[in-house]
């Protein structure tokens, strides 16, 4: 059972250490994947509501769903 462990996990543990090594900058920034800038995204500081009927989220009222509930 050791020997069914200790294979994956050694490759495993190779396999990162390659990662952390200066020299593998190419796969870490392709592993990292592209970075996403959004801070002065104006959809995202300010998003659009458009179908917002006064702040209702729910077509069922709060009174109805309560009598759902056990006492």
């Amino acid at each position: 059972m050791s020997m069914l462990f200790f294979i994956p996990l050694t490759v495993i543990a190779l396999f990162e250490s390659q990662i952390a090594h200066p020299r593998s900058r190419r796969i870490k920034l392709y592993l990292d994947g592209p970075e996403i800038d959004t801070d002065d995204d104006p959809k995202e500081e300010d998003p659009d509501c458009d179908g917002d009927d006064e702040g209702e989220i729910s077509t069922v009222k709060f009174a109805e769903l309560v009598k759902a509930f056990p006492k």
